[in-house]
């Protein structure tokens, strides 16, 4: 069912709790497949968010360590929390601007946009 869900979309968000290392260790195998269901589109836009950044005293992921994760996987980053609002919606924003970059670009080189 994963699977159909990653062919389907066009872009991916990945979260991991800033308070469960645990959760930061599975974004590597969620990635993995993400690439091996998308071979044909390895462009594809996903955006790596650490929740819970409202818990500082329970942290057990830092900020650089996501910073560095995501520079590796080739994904843009950003901290949030559900609870307070923090940069929830921009993580979804984000994806979307992405796409509609990715689309522009595919329409420019395939010729379909005339200036």
């Amino acid at each position: 069912m994963r699977a159909q869900w990653i062919r389907e979309g066009e872009g991916f968000v990945i979260v991991y709790r800033i308070t469960s290392r645990e959760s930061f260790n599975w974004v590597e195998n969620f990635y993995r497949q993400i690439i091996r269901v998308r071979w044909y589109d390895l462009r594809c836009p996903i955006m790596l968010a650490a929740s819970h950044c409202d818990r500082i005293t329970e942290r057990q992921v830092s900020t650089e360590e996501g910073h560095a994760l995501a520079k590796r996987l080739g994904c843009e980053f950003l901290e949030c929390s559900a609870k307070n609002g923090i940069n929830v919606e921009k993580a979804f924003y984000n994806v979307v601007r992405l796409i509609r970059r990715k689309r522009r670009a595919v329409e420019i080189k395939g010729g379909i946009l005339q200036n």
